[in-house]
């Protein structure tokens, strides 16, 4: 069906259990193989909140923030030149966005959309694929269901045998479970416990599989709920009560949540007598939850979707289910606090992978929070400042929004003003003047109601960054405020923030030594504590001092170093600035079309990244369009600028490492490689996709492209497969 054009949009339907993902995922990889934009893959289960599914699809297409435009937009404007197909698996409860599906493919001409749902979208332009459950009109083990239960019981048993009153047990389980794939693989998971005759003994005589459940419900669902029955009634019922606990996330979930669950922590829930890790390994091996593929280092797990409705369903019927789900937030809550750190070191880049694997779960909490406890939602919105400015500014500043909105007279100052100072940046990044100035105020007041100084010191600071444009001299005052605090408390990072926008101020007044000592000083602070994130800004503002000054050679070496610092914590605001002074530099020294490629580049990382230049870094960008165009002429220029408007990421790095190679400064023979790059360079040796490395390292592929392209430009090369040489030559490997 998606062969022919005009077949944009598939919908595969059918009941719970009944195959529809694994089609979907199947008829996905198998037209990957033709299609030169490949596939976007969209999990929609564990969204709430069909206002989400645009975001959901533009976080997925690795749109960035667009200033002023809808998560609609965004997604519209990554996908509109491609020819992807763009997956939404489990789309039924989250029907209401069906609209901006069709919205997309109307903007999108390349774009086709394959969706899995128990219902159809109801949309014109759409095909449907009723799927039906397995065939079991016999008993031979050639029979599709048969042989679905032989090979998950054999998978568990291998010496399962299908004699002929096996045989004839497993036709009859499979004709009780109407051939739905989910429900048998869940029965063939208790060969090692009940043979199949013992299975169908137990079934009559305790749990009525097919007359199970609700009765204006499909006898398709009504057997599948028997199904999860029986599995769950073989359970102890401590084990009962984790599982239940664990369809409190959304999106799976890592040993420690386990083990939170089992001791109940947050004191919402009482603590289990079991073994969290035991049990655990015990629902895995009963098909009750799965292991995520390539999840080793730090393995996670889930449970299908249909099995997660059923738990919520028995959390509902023993009235636990606002508990769980506090529960659940509270874990996420101070998951979330200790991978934060607002005011103290930035996250690094594996800190924050970590919480963008978790996005599902914390959405989730949040909404929770701001239904049952909003002062906790609006902390854990303060929290998630690192992650929100790096990779969701757009999301980010809409949570905090909706938390700030609450009106909760229980939030205290100090919890208030962490939030507004993330507000204040958000606003910042996306050029929402007004918002940031009221937003900065009110940091400010809550900070001086808080009488904490370390909040104090960053509230002064952000009302400084406030007032910058109409006033640099106030803003300093702010500033130098914000330094003395940080200095008798002894606060490296606050010392390092400030002095880099005094060094902002002194810059725009044309006092360039003094600049460059305020840079140097927050750099090197940066530098020792470790903070990538401050790294990657006080680089780019000293490369940028460097330049002002006529010391091209040091600027570039800087800008490498703020590049791959931004790369390692996936910072694509900073790193879009970062191209834009690298542009800069590049043609005053060699204004050629490589220059003029760059620049084209850079301004579609901007817009994508929601950057808008300060005046002080846009004027020089803005020369170098003036430069390169009197070098190349008019003609020459746009074409190569149009070019790199139309490149790929990994051809910009590609071209960044062209135009900083052979520069002075180079990045030591050991390339300076962090552990996990080592990890990814080792894959890339071994001939691995992007796509598969991500699944060996339980990464997403974005973050595994943010390593690569560290990789290439920490070794100096400009392929995947000169990085895998260069890593050999070096003993990296």
């Amino acid at each position: 069906m998606l062969g022919d054009p005009e077949a944009r949009l598939v919908t595969v339907t059918g009941p719970a259990g009944v195959g529809k993902t694994r089609l979907a995922q199947a008829a996905a990889e198998v037209i990957a193989r033709d299609l030169p934009g490949g596939v976007v893959r969209v999990d929609l289960a564990p969204l709430e909140d069909a206002r989400l599914v645009a975001e959901a699809i533009a976080v997925a297409a690795g749109a960035g923030s667009s200033r002023g435009a809808s998560a609609l937009d965004a997604a519209a404007a990554a996908l509109r030149d491609e020819q992807v197909l763009l997956v939404l698996d489990n789309f039924e409860h989250v029907a209401r966005a069906a609209d901006d599906v069709g919205a997309l493919l109307g903007a999108c001409s390349g774009l086709s959309a394959l969706v899995t749902s128990r219902h159809v979208l109801g949309l014109s332009a759409e095909r449907t694929l009723p799927l039906t459950p397995l065939a079991t009109p016999a008993v031979d083990e050639a029979t599709p269901a048969v042989a679905l239960f032989v090979a998950r019981a054999r998978a568990r048993d291998p010496e399962f045998q299908l004699t002929p009153d096996v045989a004839a047990s497993v036709a009859e389980i499979c004709r009780r479970l109407d051939g739905l794939p989910l429900a048998i693989e869940l029965a063939a998971a208790r060969v090692a416990v009940l043979a199949p005759p013992a299975m169908l003994a137990r079934w009559d005589a305790a749990v009525g599989l097919d007359t199970e459940g609700a009765r204006d419900l499909p006898s398709r669902q009504r057997t599948l709920r028997s199904a999860f029955d029986w599995s769950y009634d073989l359970l102890e019922p401590d084990e009962r009560a984790l599982l239940r606990r664990l369809a409190a996330f959304p999106d799976g979930f890592d040993v420690q949540a386990v083990e939170a669950a089992q001791r109940g922590d947050g004191g919402v829930l009482a603590p289990l007598d079991l073994d969290p890790i035991v049990t655990l390994g015990a629902l895995v091996d009963r098909s009750l939850l799965q292991r995520e593929a390539g999840s080793v280092a730090e393995p996670r797990f889930s449970m299908l979707a249909t099995v997660r409705a059923y738990l919520r369903e028995r959390l509902a019927e023993g009235g636990e289910e606002a508990a769980a789900d506090l529960w659940m937030a509270t874990v996420c809550a101070t998951a979330a606090h200790q991978e934060g750190r607002v005011f103290g070191a930035g996250s690094s880049g594996e800190e924050l992978d970590r919480l963008d694997r978790e996005l599902n779960n914390l959405r989730a909490a949040l909404e929770v929070l701001l239904a049952q406890a909003p002062s906790r939602a609006v902390d854990l919105c303060g929290d998630l400042y690192r992650l929100w400015s790096a990779r969701h500014v757009r999301e980010g500043r809409d949570w905090l929004d909706r938390a700030l909105r609450t009106g909760d007279a229980d939030v205290p100052p100090a919890v208030r003003a962490r939030a507004l100072f993330a507000a204040t940046w958000l606003a910042h990044f996306q050029g929402d003047y007004d918002a940031r100035r009221r937003m900065a105020d009110e940091c400010l007041a809550a900070a001086q109601a808080a009488d904490d100084p370390l909040i104090l010191a960053r509230a002064l600071y952000v009302s400084g960054v406030a007032l910058v444009d109409e006033d640099p001299a106030a803003a300093g005052a702010r500033y130098r405020e914000s330094l003395a605090l940080c200095e008798r408390l002894g606060d490296d990072i606050g010392i390092a923030t400030a002095s880099n926008d005094l060094g902002e101020i002194a810059r725009g007044a044309g006092a360039l030594d003094e600049a460059q000592a305020h840079y140097g000083r927050a750099l090197e602070l940066w530098r020792a504590a470790g903070d990538e994130t401050g790294i990657a800004r006080g680089a780019h503002n000293l490369a940028q001092a460097a330049r002002d000054v006529g010391d091209l050679p040091r600027a570039t070496h800087l800008l490498r170093e703020s590049l791959a610092a931004s790369a390692e914590v996936g910072d694509g605001h900073q790193r879009a600035s970062t191209l834009a002074a690298l542009v800069a530099v590049a043609a005053e020294r060699q204004p050629g079309i490589a220059a003029a490629t760059l620049y084209g580049a850079a301004e579609a990382e901007m817009a994508a990244a929601e950057i808008v230049l300060e005046r002080i870094d846009a004027e020089p960008f803005a020369r170098a369009d003036s430069l390169l165009r009197a070098t190349l002429g008019d003609e020459r220029a746009g074409e190569a600028q149009e070019r790199g408007r139309g490149l790929e990421p990994e051809q910009t790095d590609l071209l960044v490492q062209r135009l900083l190679s052979g520069e002075e400064g180079r990045v030591p023979t050991d390339g300076g490689l962090s552990p996990r790059e080592r990890e990814v360079v080792r894959y890339l040796a071994a001939g691995m996709t992007n796509a598969e490395i991500a699944s060996r390292l339980v990464l997403s592929e974005h973050t595994v492209h943010r390593h690569v392209a560290n990789i290439l430009v920490k070794l100096g090369a400009r392929s995947r497969a000169a990085a895998a040489v260069t890593a050999a030559e070096r003993g990296l490997l």
